[in-house]
């Protein structure tokens, strides 16, 4: 680039042009910086904190079937706790999550008469007969221009529609809210009473995800709130926003039939004023308990909206002022409510508070106010996190805490051994209900509480694979084979064929460890699975032979002569090769069997007859035999010239006896024997003629 693009116009450089352009940016300067903190300001403040307040619509005036929208109304098992207030705890049907509420019922027939039905949830059941009501500008318990819903409902008559006895939920009518935007960070306050008429009241609210002016669908709605029980009053339910958007708010009135009496109603009030703003959670740890006649104590709670307040909600035992707790001397339960009203500018009302705990006469052993529960995603392979729930110390502080994991199957609970840990990997177990058990102590003794259960799981360790068996076992040609191949693991190992070849004829199914079909082809095999989990994997040679059945005996033994080597074999075919042995009979004396040539091997000693069996097997099939009989025969009789021994007379012959020249025969003696005896006289001779001449020579 030639230096020039750089070269300042002189031009441009007027006295009035600079003076000008130097005052404008200047100006342009000043203004920036000053904006900078406002900006700064700005950019730190979400994006709408202050608070909004949403109108209802008008209500409606009929009866409303939640159907899987009533997650909490499912007829499921659930657990009550508590000392007044109670807790129940249960599993929410839409997101399979544990959940509790705290009431002013004692479902758990902790402090009065039971029902069955209690240990379960409501059902919402079909009406018959219905009357609602809904009305705005109404007046409950010092609030004015309140908004009303009402039912009274008679259900069907039928506590056992699911097999197990459950009672009746319905609901009617519900109310909705003008659409409205709200972020991350904020949340949705409204207050709200309700109290029993012919049965508990039982109310859902949710937030309602929308298009514009629409009113959702099930997937858009998100519980905000849910409870039942006989009388609440004012309190406030402030729940955060799940995500950027535009939404309704809408409450569903509703009444459970607490008696199981089939006839049920409740009254439930709203504020007019839903609000959205700041969330503004309330910080309130629980309280110990105490022994009447303790001094007066201090409680502490924060929020982010401002300073909370406190109030007593049982005032026969305990006072409050300002943030003072005193004891009245009565034996029972406390009960301090907190409560913040939000900032009126960006917090909305924070939800309220209540902790309680018992004024006793002495130390006890702890007592539990809220059952332990699980957390964590409930699958296989998972791990879960026990709480242990909500206590009180029983006046004496509480020194230890145990946990110990328990399968319950077919009614019969079993301690998991070695599960005390606060977790618990989860392994499938069809039939067993898994819980937990937490044994708190003090200085007074221990007490236990059990959690709601985990249907269909069990605790273990992780532990690598190991195969359980180790072969086909026999493999014969022709005949249909069916191996299952299991091994052990936590989790259940996977199965996969990772070397080798299956015999022809043969399938691997990876999904069950099942190795099938009708061998084609004889012949050795040898092939490896592999067992696999999340904690490692074990591989399994598995090798043999396809095998194919002896064929018929045949052959036999040569003659058995006694002194002379036996001769002779059997054979079969097979795969492999038969090996063969006497199995009825007996083999001549001094005769043997080789077991895997089938030849026969030694001399007879013994002449006679004989009878044996000799069968042929190779581990497949039928094992096939032969009957053998026959005869030793004797050794071979000696001749007679080659066994006489030459005998010579010592018996001077007679002159008329005496043999001519010619004739030898009467003699005795061989007539070779002159013969020989010259000719080896020739030869001495001749040796020593021969031993003469060298000693002439060396001479």
């Amino acid at each position: 680039m030639s230096s020039r693009a750089f070269a300042l116009d002189r031009s441009a450089l007027a006295p009035s042009g600079v003076r000008g352009s130097v005052r404008s940016l200047l100006a342009l300067l000043v203004a920036m910086l000053l904006a900078l903190p406002v900006l700064l300001v700005a950019t730190a403040q979400p994006a709408s904190a202050a608070i909004t307040t949403i109108a209802f619509e008008a209500p409606g005036t009929t009866g409303v079937q939640l159907g899987n929208l009533a997650s909490r109304t499912q007829g499921k098992p659930v657990a009550t706790s508590g000392i007044g207030p109670y807790t129940v705890r249960g599993t929410d049907s839409r997101t399979e999550l544990p959940y509790e509420f705290v009431t002013d019922s004692d479902y758990g027939g902790l402090s009065e008469w039971t029902m069955p039905g209690w240990a379960r949830e409501g059902l919402e059941r079909e009406s018959l007969s219905t009357y609602f009501i809904s009305q705005t500008g109404q007046t409950y318990d010092g609030r004015t221009g309140v908004l009303w819903l009402a039912s009274q409902i008679e259900c069907t008559r039928n506590n056992l529609t699911t097999g197990v006895e459950t009672y009746c939920s319905t609901f009617g009518p519900d109310v909705w809210t003008e659409p409205f935007d709200a972020q991350v960070g904020q949340a949705v306050s409204f207050d709200w009473a309700a109290h029993a008429v012919i049965d508990d009241y039982e109310i859902y609210a949710f937030l309602v995800r929308v298009d514009g002016e629409g009113y959702g669908t099930e997937a858009d709605h998100t519980l905000l709130a849910y409870g039942r029980g006989t009388a609440q009053g004012w309190t406030t339910t402030s729940l955060d926003v799940p995500a950027d958007g535009t939404y309704r708010f809408r409450f569903v009135n509703g009444s459970y039939d607490r008696s199981g009496g089939w006839a049920l109603g409740s009254d439930m009030y709203l504020d007019a004023a839903v609000k959205v703003g700041l969330a503004n959670p309330i910080a309130f740890d629980g309280l110990p308990d105490r022994i009447v006649g303790a001094a007066p104590f201090d409680v502490a709670a924060t929020a982010p909206g401002g300073p909370v307040s406190f109030a007593s909600g049982t005032p026969g035992v305990c006072t409050v002022s300002g943030t003072t707790v005193t004891l009245t001397g009565t034996t029972g339960i406390c009960s301090v409510v907190a409560n913040q009203p939000g900032d009126g500018v960006d917090y909305v009302a924070a939800e309220t508070v209540t902790r309680s705990f018992r004024v006793l006469s002495e130390p006890t052993a702890p007592i539990n106010a809220g059952l332990p529960y699980i957390t964590g995603t409930v699958a296989e392979g998972e791990t879960v996190t026990a709480h242990p729930g909500t206590w009180t110390d029983g006046g004496s502080p509480i020194t230890g805490t145990a946990f110990q994991w328990v399968s319950t199957v077919d009614g019969v609970s079993t301690p998991l051994e070695g599960e005390t840990a606060e977790t618990c990997f989860l392994v499938a177990s069809p039939g067993s209900e898994l819980t937990v058990t937490v044994t708190q102590t003090n200085a007074a003794g221990s007490s236990s509480a059990s959690s709601a259960a985990l249907s269909g799981y069990t605790c273990a360790q992780p532990a690598a694979p190991q195969w359980a068996n180790g072969g086909l076992g026999p493999v014969e040609l022709g005949v249909p084979v069916e191996v299952t191949f299991t091994a052990t693991g936590v989790l259940a190992p996977t199965y996969e064929l990772v070397a080798g070849e299956l015999p022809e004829g043969l399938e691997f199914d990876p999904a069950t460890g099942i190795v099938s079909g009708t061998p084609t082809q004889p012949g050795p095999y040898e092939f490896t699975l592999r067992a696999t989990n999340a904690a490692g994997t074990d591989d399994l040679v598995v090798s043999g032979v396809v095998g194919v059945a002896p064929g018929a005996v045949t052959g036999g033994p040569d003659a058995f002569v006694v002194g002379q080597p036996a001769g002779g074999s059997v054979s079969a075919s097979g795969v492999p090769a038969p090996t063969y042995a006497v199995t009825a009979g007996a083999l001549p004396p001094g005769v043997t069997l080789d077991p895997v040539t089938g030849a026969f091997l030694g001399s007879p000693t013994t002449p006679g007859t004989y009878s044996f069996t000799i069968t042929a097997s190779n581990g497949f099939g039928e094992p096939t035999s032969i009957e053998l009989t026959g005869t030793v025969a004797p050794a071979p009789s000696p001749s007679v010239s080659a066994s006489a021994s030459p005998s010579i007379s010592t018996t001077s012959p007679s002159p008329s006896t005496s043999p001519t020249a010619g004739d030898l025969s009467n003699t005795g003696v061989s007539p070779a024997v002159p013969a020989l005896v010259a000719v080896l006289l020739l030869v001495v001779g001749a040796l020593g003629l021969m031993a003469q001449r060298r000693r002439s020579a060396l001479r």
